[in-house]
């Protein structure tokens, strides 16, 4: 089996085959062959009651050695980006983005099966769009939690496959599209600066629900140290007794 993980997986992929008929690198016709017969079967059940027996495997190994080995057709290209995007994972997609960004870039692009010949200016953006379109669904599955690296490969792959659409006149609404998504999907991280002042808040937060029974102690304590009341000073004339003890009072006090 083959499985797509690395940049360097896509170079056979792209890599010019024998001139056709008309001196075209694109090969042979795959239709008829048993491979692209057993891999349209495969594709075939995506989204049907057989979805689940989909075997992606065997698909992705049938497309690579089909492009690498045998003949360049979009239509099988179309079903590898398909297999590289339909699991949610972030580097094979963006993998999947590059591959036809490169492709695009490639003189086979115009001549490849099934959409060679004068025909094929109408039908090849038609089949681009269907391509681009699907990306859109499968970046909805992208989860790019704590893999900053993998949205920032996405957002690269994708940003360089719209300036080569451009390029080629090709349909690029779908592109922005997903770029939107892309960009709701970036993964938030917390910066120290707002946690710190999530800390401030939160004991300035504390200090106002502690400040009642702040402000309530000291009325507290001051009740219970308020000094006693002097003693009421009374003196009675021709008593000098009862005047010396309420002076003595008086001092003590």
């Amino acid at each position: 089996m083959m499985r797509i993980t690395a940049e360097i997986h896509l170079d056979p992929l792209l890599a010019p085959l024998a001139g056709n008929d008309q001196g075209h690198p694109v090969g042979i016709p795959l239709e008829e062959t048993g491979d692209y017969l057993t891999l349209d079967a495969e594709m075939m059940k995506v989204g049907s009651l057989q979805h689940a027996n989909v075997a992606w495997e065997t698909a992705e190994t049938l497309a690579i050695r089909m492009l690498s080995e045998r003949g360049k057709d979009l239509k099988v290209l179309g079903h590898l980006l398909h297999c590289l995007q339909h699991d949610g994972n972030g580097v094979r997609f963006a993998l999947s983005l590059r591959l036809l960004t490169r492709a695009l870039e490639q003189p086979w692009w115009e001549h490849a099966y099934p959409f060679n010949g004068p025909r094929g200016a109408k039908l090849r953006p038609r089949l681009f769009q269907q391509f681009t379109q699907r990306s859109v669904k499968f970046a909805s599955g992208l989860d790019f939690h704590n893999a900053e690296d993998e949205f920032e490969a996405c957002q690269s792959a994708l940003t360089e496959l719209q300036t080569r659409v451009k390029q080629r006149s090709l349909p690029g609404d779908a592109l922005n599209e997903l770029s939107r998504q892309l960009i709701a999907q970036r993964p938030s991280q917390s910066s120290p600066t707002s946690n710190s002042h999530h800390s401030t808040q939160q004991g300035a937060r504390n200090e106002i629900e502690q400040s009642p029974n702040a402000e309530q102690a000291p009325s507290a304590h001051g009740s219970a140290q308020a000094p006693a009341k002097a003693p009421e000073l009374r003196l009675e004339a021709g008593n000098e007794r009862s005047n010396r003890q309420a002076l003595l009072k008086m001092a003590d006090f």
